[in-house]
């Protein structure tokens, strides 16, 4: 094994956690009513971005931070199975896993800009580690050896 792909691995396991850090703190901010720790201006309020109507999931009070943290936690599964040297189709499932949820993060990151006027640093953090995780699990991809047909 490489120790390219593994440290790629690693890294992605650290985004992982980060991102149940991330949402984590967010959900617990919803159903406490607690206020997040965000500089507010013109454009930043974290305030008006998680009590709008896109900050929860559609049809429920569900707060879009849930499934963000359990796909995290799965992040982290996938992650550590990479880590200890899981084969091409957990890398595969990894890369699946990001990109689905890129579909939500493209339709927040617009409803924040094109809808709310406002942005989320919270989420904002959250959007960069899915893409940073979909990114470095298509570098990993790439770099495997390809399976002996």
């Amino acid at each position: 094994m490489r120790s390219v792909p593994d440290r790629t691995a690693l890294a992605v396991v650290a985004l992982g956690v980060a991102g149940i850090g991330v949402g984590a703190y967010l959900t617990i901010a919803h159903y406490t009513g607690a206020a997040l720790a965000c500089q507010e201006s013109s454009l930043i309020d974290c305030e008006a971005v998680t009590t709008s109507s896109y900050s929860v999931v559609p049809g429920t009070t569900v707060p879009v931070s849930v499934p963000g943290l359990f796909w995290a936690i799965v992040v982290v599964g996938l992650a550590i199975a990479l880590a200890r040297g899981a084969g091409r189709c957990v890398d595969l499932a990894l890369v699946a896993w990001s990109a689905v949820a890129m579909v939500p993060v493209l339709y927040l990151v617009r409803a924040e800009i094109a809808v709310i006027y406002r942005i989320c640093l919270w989420c904002t953090v959250f959007h960069v580690i899915v893409l940073a995780v979909l990114l470095l699990a298509l570098a990993r991809l790439q770099a495997a050896p390809e399976p002996d047909a």
